[in-house]
């Protein structure tokens, strides 16, 4: 029993360091051609290609400050874990990846070169002459304010329904994570703003906890097969001090 009792534990401690299914979340400023990227401009991912998750920007963030959540989906399986994440600004590739990790918030600003279409830098005909294009499609002049909202998120206008987001409190971080409960009390059926509900805790960005030792390694998988290994330790130990406390009681 001794001997199947470390197997079974370490094999449920592996289980629980891997955490599929749950979105890496992403957000940052958007540029084009240098300047804040209008309002409306869409940010995408893509993994191999294939388009992932799409929102809009709102003063020249994504994924904050009002604009839309910015979540990577997972896939369970197989998970998404360490597949290389390429961004796009209105379909033009900025030029930026992330690698993707389970439960990771990464802030991580985008830059992108869009070229002005034929004959939109010229000055406009008639009357006392147009101003030159911004080289932006769609777009003639630069926001005047890039300044983000002062209250962010929970309550934006989504549709015919405004979504108005409340959450309860982040719980205690367990297995470097904390969750909590959100729910849009107008009861839309959209998800366009909602918050999110898991995040890593208890450490640095991007960085796991072994555990009991406390040491924070980079990469998930080093840090699972380190926190094994120190369970292991300390359960061989335990039964290495069993064996020894039921030989003393056999002597006596």
């Amino acid at each position: 029993m001794l001997k199947v009792l470390p197997i079974a534990f370490l094999l449920v401690v592996s289980s629980v360091f891997a955490i599929p299914g749950v979105p890496h979340h992403v957000d940052g400023t958007v540029t084009i051609n240098g300047a804040p990227a209008p309002d409306g401009t869409v940010v995408s991912a893509r993994i191999s290609g294939t388009e992932v998750v799409s929102n809009t920007i709102l003063g020249g963030y994504y994924g904050r400050d009002g604009a839309p959540i910015f979540k990577i989906p997972d896939t369970d399986p197989p998970s998404r874990a360490g597949q290389t994440v390429n961004f796009f600004v209105n379909g033009v590739d900025s030029g930026s990846t992330i690698i993707f990790q389970n439960g990771a918030s990464t802030h991580l600003n985008l830059a992108a070169t869009i070229a002005a279409p034929p004959g939109s830098g010229g000055s406009g005909g008639g009357g006392g002459g147009g101003s030159g294009g911004s080289g932006i499609t769609g777009q003639t002049t630069a926001p005047t304010n890039t300044t983000p909202p002062a209250n962010p998120v929970n309550t934006q206008e989504s549709g015919p329904c405004t979504e108005r987001w409340l959450c309860t409190d982040w719980s205690w971080c367990v297995n470097s994570f904390q969750t909590r409960q959100c729910e849009d009390v107008n009861k839309c059926g959209t998800d366009i703003y909602g918050p999110l509900e898991s995040q890593p805790c208890g450490q640095e960005e991007g960085t796991w906890v072994v555990p009991f030792i406390g040491l924070a390694i980079s990469d998930p998988a080093v840090a699972a097969e380190a926190g094994i290994f120190v369970i292991a330790i300390i359960l061989i130990a335990y039964v290495l001090w069993r064996k020894m406390k039921s030989a003393k009681k056999g002597k006596k």
